[in-house]
């Protein structure tokens, strides 16, 4: 029995996919969970609503902020209806100063649907079915998640990976393609 192994790379200016995630996750000091959360993100919209992207040039795409912003609502729910306080960000304690910018908008969103939680709120919503208080603190909430997005990873993520699109209302990603 005889083994062989090949290995093929391809030599590119821009980088690999991989180191470029690498150096955001690795690289990037990180005082709060917004990066990983933006990634992840992106990673759920590139595999689930890949018709909800637009593709600006040769090398980038345009993520809504909206769409990342519902995944961010998503993501952090869970985390924020626990009765023990779960820390997103470094120094966050309970009502202290370095608070995550949406958390008390989405701790009342969170209130609001007390019975039957994020499942309760997403079918409401799917069905346009919400309160008008649950719609305008949902509006709320979305308005700053995507400001606190857009403010935050997407201006601070090393090697310009990411830039806000004023136009499009979106997040221009460079397209991380081999």
């Amino acid at each position: 029995m005889s083994w062989n192994s090949f290995l093929f790379e391809l030599d590119s200016g821009r980088g690999r996919p991989l180191e470029k995630i690498a150096q955001v996750i690795n690289g990037d000091t990180k005082e709060a969970t917004y990066k990983l959360a933006l990634l992840r993100a992106l990673s759920d919209i590139g595999t689930k609503n890949t018709r909800l992207v637009e593709w600006v040039g040769a090398d980038e795409v345009a993520v809504p902020m909206k769409l990342i912003a519902e995944k961010w609502l998503r993501y952090y729910w869970p985390l924020f209806q626990r009765s023990d306080f779960i820390p997103q960000k470094n120094g966050e304690r309970i009502d202290g100063p370095k608070s995550v910018a949406f958390r008390k908008g989405l701790t009342g969103l969170i209130d609001i649907y007390r019975e039957g939680g994020l499942s309760r709120f997403l079918v409401d919503a799917a069905a346009g079915k919400l309160t008008n208080d649950a719609a305008k603190q949902h509006q709320k909430v979305l308005a700053r998640l995507a400001g606190t997005i857009r403010d935050g990873p997407v201006q601070y993520a090393s090697g310009e990976m990411f830039r806000y699109d004023k136009i499009r209302k979106s997040s221009a990603n460079h397209a991380m393609c081999a």
